[in-house]
């Protein structure tokens, strides 16, 4: 009965047009679907016969692997039946990393045990890119108008521990301080604001915030209480310290990554 089922879903999901697999008890590819093919670049010959958390090394937004020997996934077929929809980034054949949506179907055997896994995928990558660029402009919108961008707060920032840089450079990932690691989830685009601002001196930053609020020069050094000439200077350290040409350039630059 279990095969009859399992081989009923085979032909739904090939007259379907899906992306899915399937996977044993044993997290073994047994079926591979033309979709998942040409969603992943693997072939059924490729896919069909190895363990999926292989094909797929499959992350979740921390970095962490999600595909692995005794996934979550397998544990809660295991535990009611049930598998929750995930989000994950794998790999595909190319080598690109593409933002997935799974969800997964328990197929249980004649006696009520788990017979089979099927996941269905879908490219969420382009929402992914988006929802990542919405958090990075949030948090730095938000690095800039935080009240520590005061003078005598921002003595008091620049003397604490500054939040660690989620972004990996050629060298390899940088250290961490774990008393200040962030979520990446939750506020990766405050952290990449504060990488972009922290090379900058307290002064700076203030210059910079009025930058953002559309002050020129002269505005600049009337509510600093300094000479157009030095707000000239420190505008100029700004640009240099950023790797920008312009003003406007300046106020993007930390709420846009580079490429």
């Amino acid at each position: 009965m279990a095969d009859d089922l399992v081989q009923a879903i085979v032909r739904l999901i090939n007259s379907s047009a899906i992306s899915g697999f399937m996977v044993d008890a044993k997290q073994v590819i047994t079926f591979w679907s033309d979709e998942a093919q040409r969603l992943t670049g693997y072939t059924g010959s490729e896919a069909i016969g190895k363990p999926c958390w292989e094909v797929f090394a499959g992350k979740d937004e921390r970095g962490r692997r999600l595909c692995r020997q005794g996934c979550r996934a397998l544990l809660q077929a295991e535990f009611d039946g049930r598998i929750r929809a995930f989000n994950m980034l794998a790999s595909m054949r190319s080598g690109r990393q593409l933002w997935l949506n799974v969800v997964s179907l328990v197929i249980p055997s004649p006696r009520g045990q788990m017979a089979a896994i099927l996941h269905i995928l879908q490219d969420i990558h382009r929402f992914k890119q988006t929802e990542q660029l919405a958090r990075q402009v949030v948090g730095a919108v938000a690095a800039l108008q935080l009240p520590e961008l005061r003078p005598q707060a921002l003595q008091q920032e620049s003397e604490r521990s500054e939040i660690p840089s989620l972004v990996e450079g050629a060298a390899g990932p940088r250290e961490r301080t774990p008393a200040t690691e962030c979520e990446v989830g939750d506020c990766e685009g405050a952290c990449i604001a504060a990488e972009r601002l922290r090379g900058l001196t307290p002064r700076e930053k203030e210059v910079l915030k009025l930058l953002s609020q559309g002050d020129d020069t002269a505005a600049i050094a009337r509510k600093l209480v300094i000479s157009q000439i030095t707000a000239r200077n420190h505008i100029q350290h700004i640009l240099a310290k950023l790797g920008v040409r312009n003003r406007l350039e300046a106020a993007l630059a930390v709420i846009v990554p580079p490429h």
